[in-house]
């Protein structure tokens, strides 16, 4: 999960998933493995990786689709 502090849909997938007990790591929206995912996933966040897929911004649908993967 790449994330920013001042980002409130970030907030809301870290409390979701914590709520869910899905365990997930934390990463800062920033350096080269950040923009690797962003070039291939899209730029907003939170971006979410699961494995060789991943979806950027705030969707749950497409959240709960990834993490039934």
């Amino acid at each position: 999960l790449f994330s920013r502090p001042t980002c409130a849909p970030c907030r809301v997938v870290k409390t979701w998933l914590t709520n869910k007990g899905i365990d997930f790591v934390e990463k800062p929206a920033e350096g080269a493995e950040y923009l690797a995912h962003a070039e291939r996933y899209g730029s907003m966040v939170p971006l979410i990786i699961k494995g060789d897929s991943g979806i950027s911004g705030l969707d749950f649908s497409r959240l709960n689709r990834l993490l039934e993967q």
